[in-house]
């Protein structure tokens, strides 16, 4: 018994070993943790993961910028807030923006999501190739024309999906948006 025990051990010590070597040979992805007023135009890269500790705000005559593969995690509580800056989240079909909540265990709670005020400008606001998921309303755009959110999965929300409000000449096409109390709201 011993030595077929012993046999079956050396067979897969290889792998064993190859298995150690690989996981000490990974590096952890670097982590930032962002929140409040942003005061400069600012490109988030998929080499790092971000989590937002506090409100976060673009303001009027900023840009943030998220490159495709990036992953967006966010605590209880919080969001993002474009108070009439640019927002430009350029996800692709094999690498999409991730924006979820930075639960730590499997916890039962809710972030924010985006919210979206007083955009006039075409391209201010692009959303695309994202994941939006277990957010109050993922997307809540007040006063906000020329929107382009597209090819998005928009998920697991609590309430709403998108929620327009007072917002027109907005671009809304072929998104999933599942799993959310309402889909889409839209008050003219």
């Amino acid at each position: 018994m011993k030595r077929k025990l012993l046999s079956t051990a050396m067979r897969f010590a290889p792998f064993l070993v190859a298995g150690v070597l690989l996981s000490l040979s990974l590096k952890a992805q670097p982590i930032a943790e962002v929140g409040g007023v942003l005061t400069r135009n600012t490109f988030w890269s998929n080499d790092t993961i971000y989590i937002i500790t506090d409100l976060l705000r673009v303001g009027q005559g900023i840009t943030l910028e998220i490159e495709k593969g990036t992953e967006v995690r966010v605590n209880q509580g919080r969001g993002i807030n474009i108070e009439g800056g640019t927002f430009v989240v350029q996800g692709s079909l094999q690498d999409t923006v991730k924006f979820v909540p930075n639960y730590i265990l499997d916890e039962n709670w809710n972030w924010n999501g985006i919210t979206i005020n007083s955009i006039n400008q075409p391209d201010q606001i692009i959303i695309q190739y994202a994941l939006i998921k277990k957010a109050t309303v993922a997307i809540r755009a007040i006063a906000a024309n020329f929107l382009s959110i597209r090819n998005n999965l928009i998920t697991d929300n609590r309430n709403i999906g998108i929620s327009l409000f007072n917002s027109s000449f907005s671009l809304i096409e072929n998104n999933r948006i599942n799993e959310n109390f309402l889909g889409i709201e839209i008050f003219a």
